[in-house]
């Protein structure tokens, strides 16, 4: 009885000298198994530091597709930044093989051999050849001239 009551007695002792202060409170359970006093950590993230999280995401831009000159021309709803010749986009199965800006919402496509009224195009999804401003894709889309 005595041994144990002074087991007991000695756990209280150590439990109540090893109280650490965290933020104004006291933490009884900062102790590792060998009775050494830990700090806490905690994850925070860094409130000034630049959240890509809230950046909205780009929405695919629809095209408008005709036939001028015996070019492909392609008008969107907003601007668009071109990167390069968009290979990808065919007509008649031909991929593209020159662009030519007209202006910030249109842009004219030249293919090896020029496209007629009854040619197929397809302009397939994600082409990263076309962004707009807030990093969004054109659309995919098919049709006939």
């Amino acid at each position: 009885m005595k041994r144990s009551c002074l087991i007991i007695a000695c756990l209280l002792v150590i439990g109540f000298a090893c109280l650490q202060k965290t933020h104004g409170k006291l933490n009884p359970f900062l102790l590792t198994p060998l009775g050494m006093n830990v700090r806490s950590s905690r994850n925070r993230r860094n409130r000034r530091a630049f959240d890509p999280s809230n950046i909205p995401q780009g929405t695919a831009v629809a095209a408008t597709v005709s036939l001028v000159a015996g070019k492909m021309r392609l008008v969107f709803p907003q601007r668009m930044i071109n990167a390069a010749t968009p290979t990808e986009i065919t007509a008649n199965a031909l991929h593209c093989t020159g662009i030519t800006q007209v202006n910030a919402f249109t842009f004219d496509l030249a293919f090896a051999a020029p496209p007629v009224a009854t040619n197929p195009w397809v302009i397939p999804a994600n082409s990263p050849n076309f962004r707009t401003a807030n990093g969004g894709y054109v659309a995919a889309a098919t049709g006939v001239f």
